[in-house]
Order: structure tokens, then sequence, then C-alpha cells
């Protein structure tokens, strides 16, 4: 079942239906030529899209945006375990994902409840209980990994109101570095002695409201670490984050280079995908350069980097980069391959050795970047972005084609 408000212009007063697991998307359309008509409407989406996290949309014309459900773990101290699992289960009526700290804690040979847990290690921390804390600590931070965002429970303690403990402040220094979303309560004490560290994390303050949790537009993810995509992706200025793949590239094999670079392309995305959001877009890339019937990847070593240098010193050979784009909200995989044709002037054995001495050349196919070594080409057919890792001229209407704003 679709918005109820039909097309743009058309929207119906009091339009509502109950939803699934209480989650609506609140669709608002402007009435042309009209001041003041704006007007909400509640709308469910189709069972297909609910499972795949998808429970809302935005009319920008007749453009249609969806919106994701979110993974949220849940950061507080074991004081407030009773509200933390409170708010867990209000996360989860909304659709939700809501991870936490279990019921019952392992410590030494038994198990205790986490209330009991918190009093023992207020009054002395013994060895199983410090191994205890430990191993809590590297599942939650686990858990923020794999999460779209943290819900930091600052509730009033020792007298202070929005208390933030050391272990929660280190928590949300991690999922700051991981580029995760920060969810406070409510404002953060300013009597904190790291509050000067937690403003940059830039946190959502909820004011003690978990309806202004908003769901996050489709989170793009590049599957490769390398600097050169990072640029171009900084370029599009687009929200993205980075999960390495981990992907070991000796186990494919094809022997043409277009469709091994949409192999290495796709798998990298897909390993990507396992670790992502629900609602992610991903991308994954690999690029390859090829001469002569041979396809050549990064250096092995730098003799490796001479011997190639010297290979294409003054010839021309082609570049191809396989592109993959994986949609985990519909499940659509999307596959191209772009090849440009690079023609290097004649290298001195100087020139080559000066460019080894730099180690740049072991990182990259070819043994040798684009925007680091401009200086040994000689002409470029084709798709300069091709050539830096990333064909752009292709990505964006993929990503277009996914619903992302580029």
């Amino acid at each position: 079942m679709g918005c109820q408000c039909g097309e743009p212009g058309q929207a119906r007063k009091g339009a509502a239906l109950n939803c699934i697991g209480g989650v609506v998307g609140v669709c608002r359309v402007e009435k042309e030529q009209q001041r003041n008509s704006m007007t909400d409407c509640i709308y469910l989406s189709n069972p297909s899209a609910a499972r795949n996290g998808l429970v809302g949309c935005i009319h920008r014309g007749r453009s249609l945006l969806f919106f994701q459900i979110m993974r949220i773990t849940i950061c507080s101290s074991a004081f407030f375990a009773k509200q933390a699992y409170e708010t867990k289960k209000k996360l989860e009526e909304k659709g939700h994902t809501a991870f936490i700290f279990p019921n019952e804690i392992s410590v030494g040979s038994g198990t205790i409840p986490v209330e009991r847990y918190y009093e023992l290690r207020k009054s002395k921390l013994t060895e199983d209980l410090l191994k205890t804390k430990a191993s809590l600590m590297e599942d939650h931070i686990s858990k923020i990994e794999n999460s779209d965002a943290i819900l930091v429970l600052n509730f009033p303690k020792n007298g202070k109101e929005g208390y933030i403990g050391g272990n929660v402040f280190l928590e949300m220094a991690i999922a700051f570095y991981l580029g995760k979303k920060i969810f406070l309560w409510e404002k953060p004490s300013t009597g904190l002695s790291y509050l000067e560290e937690i403003l940059p994390m830039n946190p959502i303050v909820l004011d003690r409201d978990l309806g202004k949790i908003s769901s996050l537009p489709s989170r793009v993810v590049l599957a490769s670490e390398s600097g050169q995509r990072k640029m171009l992706m900084d370029r599009l200025g687009i929200d993205y984050e980075i999960i390495k793949s981990g992907v070991d590239e000796s186990k494919i094999s094809d022997s043409n280079p277009a469709e091994l670079t949409k192999k290495l392309a796709q798998a990298k995305a897909e390993a990507a995908a396992r670790k992502a959001g629900r609602n992610a877009v991903v991308i994954g890339a690999d690029t390859l350069v090829c001469f002569n019937g041979e396809t050549i990847g990064k250096p092995k070593d730098e003799s490796d980097a001479r011997r190639i240098l010297k290979l294409l010193s003054g010839k021309t050979h082609s570049v191809v980069t396989g592109l993959c784009v994986i949609s985990k909200s519909n499940g659509k995989i999307f596959t191209e391959s772009t090849e440009t044709e690079v023609t290097f002037r004649k290298l001195t054995d100087k020139e080559i050795d000066g460019f080894i001495k730099t180690k740049a050349p072991l990182n990259h196919a070819g043994a040798y970047s684009y925007e680091m070594h401009f200086s040994i080409f000689e002409k470029i057919n084709g798709s300069d972005t091709n050539v830096i890792g990333l064909p752009m001229e292709k990505l964006i209407p993929m990503l277009r084609e996914q619903g992302i704003e580029v």
C-alpha cells in the first residue's frame, strides 16, 4: 500500500492507517499556489518494504525518498538497567532494533543479575569482576560497530543532571570514531570534566523524547579504504561511511579484465553489505591495468613496481574499473565496468627511482596514481575518474537509481 496522499497537491486530510509495529511515516505535501496549505498524512509502507526497514517517505516535488529503521545500541550505566530495558522495548515498538547489555551476567563460574553486578562492582573489583567488565565492554563495542547509532541514557546520577560516566564516554568516543550517530537522552551535565570532548561529537539531544529519533536516509557505504576513491566521494557532498571489505582477491579469477573487475567489485560490496545497516546502499570498486594481454594489479614490491613502470613507459595501456552498487533495501545488485586508454610519456630511470622512493606506487594498480604521478601522462582517452579508481559518470546515475540525491 502506498502513501495515502496520492500525488503532490492531492493530500487527503486525516488519511491515516495503523502501521506494523507502530511504525509510521509522515508525508508532508505542499499544495501548489496556496499559502499555509501544508498538510500531513500518515501512511504504511507495504510489508516487503517494512521487512527491509523502509518505514516512511517525504515528497519532494514528485520524488519519493524512503527511510530506514535503525539499529541502535543503548549505552548506560548498569545502575539504570531497568530504565534501559524499558527504553529498548519502546524503540522496538517503533520498529528499530535495539541492543543492550544482557539481563544475566557471567561472573566466574556463575551468573548474576545485572543490577547485582553493578552493586558488586561498586564495593570491590575482584579479578573475576575485572574479567567480566572487560568482556562486557568488548561485547558492547561489537554491538556499536554493527549499529547505525547509539543512544546514551544519561539520566541524573550523583547529583548531576545528564550524567555520563567514564565507560559510556568511551563508548561515545568509539561510536564517533566509527561514524555512528549519537543520541543523548538529555543535555549533558555542564559539570562533566570531558564535556569539551563530547560537544565536537555533535550528539543529538532528545530532551527525554524518543519520538525525536528520526530514521536516517539510506546510508551510503564505500567498500574501500582507497584515499583516491574517498577523495572522489567527498566531492559528491553526500554522507557516507567506509567499511573495509576484507576480500581475498586472489581467490577470484576471470580471463576477461572487465568481468574480473566486476566480480571483484561485487565481492567487496557484498562483504561490506553484510556489515552495513539494513537500508544501506553499498559501493564496491576494483581497478586493474591491462597491457599486451597482461593484467597488472598492485606491485608485489619495489622491484615489481620498477618493472611495471618500465613496461608502461612510452606506451599506451588500458585502465579498467569494475563498479558494483548493492541496495540492501530491495536486494538489487548493479554492476558496470569502464575502460580508459592511458599513454605514458617516456620515463627515465631517475624518474622511476624517484617515484618508487615515495612508496606510493606500491599501493596502486599499475604502480602509479593519477593525482600523485600526473606528470607521467602524455594522453588520457576516456574517463579520468576511472583512472583514479571510481568512474563518477557511471556511479552517479547508479546512486540516483537508488534514491540517493547526488
